[in-house]
């Protein structure tokens, strides 16, 4: 009856105890969101390339929109490319960068290059590896079959994807014979292609970029297919088989003479883990922009759409990208932030919690070592129950049921007194007033009873002295 009746009391007092300590929880959470997803900072860096290079072109003008959209200050930071680029993201100088997958295996050799610390914002554009023979030679430099003087062959610079995709090529095909490597920029290449000191050149970037434009200009030179192409893509499965089209390069005589079959890989955008995911859900929106995407000539992404900015990715999304890709599954908290800070959280729930059984531990004790408010109420219902089993043991005298209607007064005046002072919640936990409640009742109603038994008695007491007169008489 008691839970009853207090039930609504005590859920209506837990439910805003619970609401408060849910509140001061979270304040922490509420703090990150806005500096996760709203605050954008000061400065961003972005890692460029060389000049000739299409990383250059399209990061320039991710830059450049960035800094329009939001005014926030960019940075560019010249590098030589790819394996130099990731290596930035990942020790934290720039914010974002463009690179070439193959270069991860170099990298993973590395020990100052944290891995983790890198995230995927979207694929762009495919690179091609672009195989650029005097027109003395042919493509048996690639078939084992040699040269009879010495080769010197272009890989870009240090750093770069050039670099890494022709060491691969010339470890893969086992490249005979005396040679010497080279590593220009393209400004230097092309010098050095004009000279004619250079027999072989790879170039890995977008088959629109301007250095192979350039090369294609020189009319000394020849574009070839790389022989083997399902073996090398079996065997690195990061390169995709790409084909140039006869006559792509709009030079005359016609640049290649006919297709050409080579290896790709797709250049993606990249960021440090730790960069706020507002302002990479920006960058995300930039590049995939059908309006952006046309004016820097993205053929691959402007088809594929969201499909190819999500397709390959050779590290794991950064979260502001993949709340830009599908925002229905965007959380209210960045689960980056939840797992780095479980540690805290346990620790401080643990603290609460100790806290807690600590105090309620001290109340009980305190409680125990005094004495029970209900223990004067108890006493003098004990004394009450005494009193009226003394009464009426023989003839009823109407004294005797005043008496009693003066207890039974009494037993109601304490049951109200220990209802007054008890709360609510008390009454609710104290096994002990729910039994002294239950003990009032019983008296009340057996002096109830025994007032009206005596009652009763007393009216028949009356009528036999009634009788006894008159048969007197």
């Amino acid at each position: 009856m008691i839970n009853n009746r207090f039930q609504g009391v005590n859920a209506a007092k837990w439910g805003k105890c619970f609401v408060i300590v849910l509140l001061v929880l979270l304040i922490p959470f509420a703090i990150q969101q806005v500096v996760q997803y709203q605050q954008l900072p000061k400065k961003v860096t972005i890692a460029t390339g060389k000049t000739g290079g299409r990383y250059r072109q399209i990061i320039e003008a991710v830059g450049s929109a960035l800094q329009e959209r939001t005014g926030v200050k960019v940075e560019f930071v010249e590098s030589p490319g790819s394996s130099d680029n990731f290596r930035k993201i990942a020790n934290g100088e720039a914010d974002f960068a463009l690179f070439q997958p193959n270069v991860l295996e170099s990298l993973r050799q590395e020990s100052e290059v944290d891995l983790s610390n890198v995230r995927c914002v979207a694929s762009l554009f495919p690179e091609l590896a672009l195989v650029h023979l005097d027109e003395s030679l042919d493509v048996s430099v690639f078939t084992g079959e040699g040269v009879s003087r010495s080769l010197n062959i272009a890989a870009g610079e240090v750093g770069s994807g050039d670099a890494i995709t022709t060491q691969y090529l010339l470890e893969f095909y086992g490249v005979s014979g005396p040679l010497q490597t080279h590593f220009f920029d393209y400004e230097t290449l092309l010098t050095q292609l004009e000279a004619r000191s250079i027999d072989v050149a790879v170039v890995t970037t977008g088959k629109n970029a301007p250095i192979q434009q350039d090369i294609a200009d020189l009319r000394h030179m020849n574009l070839v297919s790389l022989p083997y192409l399902e073996a090398i893509v079996e065997r690195n499965p990061v390169f995709k088989r790409k084909t140039i089209p006869a006559g792509y390069f709009r030079t005359s005589p016609a640049y290649p003479q006919e297709d050409i079959h080579t290896i790709g890989v797709n250049a993606q955008l990249i960021t440090n883990s730790s960069t706020s995911a507002y302002l990479v859900s920006l960058v995300a929106e930039i590049v995939t922009d059908p309006t952006f995407v046309s004016k820097q000539h993205l053929g691959e992404l402007q088809v594929g759409g969201i499909d190819y900015a999500r397709s390959d990715p050779c590290v794991p999304f950064h979260v502001g990208a993949l709340h830009h890709y599908s925002p229905e599954l965007k959380p209210w908290l960045d689960p980056e932030f939840i797992s780095n800070t479980e540690s805290i959280r346990s620790f401080v729930v643990s603290i609460c919690v100790a806290f807690f059984l600590f105090i309620r531990w001290w109340r009980t004790k305190q409680i125990l070592k005094s004495e029970h408010r209900l223990d004067k109420f108890m006493a003098r219902l004990l004394e009450i129950e005494r009193e009226q089993i003394e009464l009426a043991e023989g003839e009823v005298v109407m004294s005797d049921c005043d008496v009693l209607e003066e207890l039974l007064d009494e037993v109601t005046q304490l049951r109200s007194d220990a209802m007054e002072s008890f709360s609510a919640n008390e009454l609710m936990q104290d096994t002990g007033t729910e039994c002294f409640i239950m003990l009032s009742n019983s008296i009340s109603e057996k002096i109830n009873a025994k007032l009206t038994r005596m009652r009763l008695r007393h009216e028949l007491q009356n009528i036999q002295k009634l009788n006894s007169s008159q048969g007197g008489e």
